[in-house]
């Protein structure tokens, strides 16, 4: 059931090697994703791949690796947008089940284009967005957009004082530790 689907494959170097597995160097990821006959997306599961599947509404196969792609991965499976899968631990199995269920399964697909309609039923269009801001400068000013760290002394800016703070308990402790073992040496000849 899955060699009726066509794949395509981003491997840093063009490879042939099965009749539906296109191999490329390198892919337009976007552009794929809002192609009509995509129907699934195999992803590490990263911001911005999570965004443009979100964006074209396109289900999910998930291999997170590492940063923030295991909590991108955990909304994914949650929201039933894909499916997460252990990258280090999975079969082939596994893996062709997966592309089943997601392909063939209506309900993963209608879960991220209801996801996708709210995504982009946004009030602004980002330009909207962009002139309202302008104008909102430009009529009052930017002084309520400065933050407040810009007004901090440069010592409490890059955290001087408490580093010395720290640094004086430190070596305070340190002085107490000396003086108490030195104590006790003395203690100890004497006796």
């Amino acid at each position: 059931m899955v060699t009726n689907l066509n794949f395509v494959v981003a491997t840093g170097k063009e490879v042939k090697y099965v009749k539906n597995v296109l191999m490329l160097p390198w892919i337009p990821q976007n552009d794929l994703l809002g192609h009509s006959k995509t129907k699934l997306f195999i992803t590490h599961g990263g911001k911005s791949s999570v965004f443009e599947a979100l964006h074209h509404g396109i289900p999910m196969i998930v291999f997170p690796i590492g940063v923030d792609q295991p909590a991108n991965a955990a909304v994914i499976t949650s929201k039933h947008y894909g499916i997460t899968m252990d990258f280090y631990h999975f079969t082939i199995q596994d893996l062709v089940e997966n592309i089943r269920n997601i392909a063939f399964n209506d309900q993963f697909k209608s879960n991220i284009m209801r996801a996708s309609a709210i995504f982009h039923s946004r009030p602004q269009t980002p330009s909207e967005r962009a002139a309202y801001w302008i104008n909102l400068v430009t009529k009052y000013g930017n002084e309520h957009f400065r933050h407040s760290s810009l007004d901090m002394p440069w010592y409490s800016f890059y955290l001087i004082d408490i580093i010395i703070t720290f640094i004086t308990i430190g070596f305070s402790s340190l002085m107490c530790l000396q003086w108490i073992c030195c104590r006790a040496k003395r203690k100890h000849k004497q006796e």
